[in-house]
């Protein structure tokens, strides 16, 4: 039988990391912003920020982890920027490409437009129940929502996912994607 301060210590070392992952997430959460990309997006707690140059874009990508769900954006500055009458071509096929990666059924009549603050245009907005690979090979279910817009000639990717639709938390995700604005 193990003695009261070892389990007493071992109380107060769960307490600790409790309240270090609860505490971790700011009330006003950790804002992005970037005036050459046009954007600024609020996220739960800390994100991760990565560029990429490839021969016609530079994609910005930041993505994040929160309470069991990953948030990611990614910015698509382009070297031409998109011409405004092929905007709402551009936007479906990249719903349904997404929806394609993530083995995703896609679903036309499950679409919604959708529009972040400051967008020149209305975007789609597209819900996924798919799969994402795994390192060693195998699939993880996923579920949760992709919302792209285009505006100003950049393309804006908004995913939020999780590994089932129980652990997706509707109001978190609604204060993330609510907070987008397209400068």
């Amino acid at each position: 039988m193990q003695d009261s301060s070892t389990i007493a210590r071992v109380l107060l070392l769960l307490m600790i990391v409790f309240m270090i992952k609860t505490v971790g997430f700011a009330a006003d959460g950790e804002t992005y912003s970037n005036s050459e990309a046009g954007i600024e997006v609020t996220f739960p707690t800390f994100y991760e920020e990565a560029s990429k140059e490839k021969e016609d874009k530079t994609i910005i990508s930041l993505n994040c982890t929160y309470r069991n769900m990953i948030f990611l954006v990614s910015v698509f500055l382009f070297d031409d920027p998109i011409p405004e009458d092929e905007y709402a071509v551009k936007v479906a096929e990249d719903i349904v490409l997404t929806a394609d990666a993530l083995k995703s059924k896609f679903k036309k009549k499950k679409l919604e437009p959708w529009s972040a603050s400051g967008a020149e245009n209305y975007g789609l907005k597209n819900r996924i129940k798919g799969k994402v690979p795994e390192s060693n090979g195998g699939f993880s279910k996923c579920y949760g929502y992709n919302y792209i817009t285009i505006s100003g000639g950049i393309e804006y990717r908004f995913t939020i996912l999780t590994s089932r639709k129980s652990s997706f938390d509707k109001e978190i995700a609604t204060n993330f994607i609510n907070s987008v604005k397209l400068l």
